[in-house]
């Protein structure tokens, strides 16, 4: 599975100018390097909040699969409802990069 190129990486917080995604990129890599750095944009959801985490996107059309894959252990994630939409979009995406036969 292919995990570089722009459109397979995004953040929680921020994920649409080329800036932001260059930035998103850097945040996931240094998460994925064990960067402590922590962040919350909007606020402190509860004490279990562990901050602002990248993520990264990628569809296989091999194995027809979405992954979803976060730098370390998740056991909930919170999305404000800008960004639950840009995830649904993202989501609508791979299905289409899985479902939807390429035009040559």
């Amino acid at each position: 599975m292919e995990w570089r190129g722009r459109d397979n990486f995004m953040s929680i917080e921020h994920h649409s100018e080329d800036s932001e995604v260059r930035k998103n990129v850097e945040l996931l890599m240094s998460q994925f390097a064990g960067d402590p750095k922590r962040a919350w944009p909007r606020g402190q959801i509860g004490c279990a909040d562990d901050g602002a985490t990248a993520y990264a996107i990628a569809a296989d059309p091999q194995k027809r699969v979405i992954v979803i894959r976060f730098p370390k252990p998740m056991y909930w994630i919170g999305l404000d409802v800008d960004s639950a939409r840009v995830l649904r979009d993202k989501l609508d995406d791979k299905i289409n990069d899985l479902t939807v036969p390429k035009s040559q």
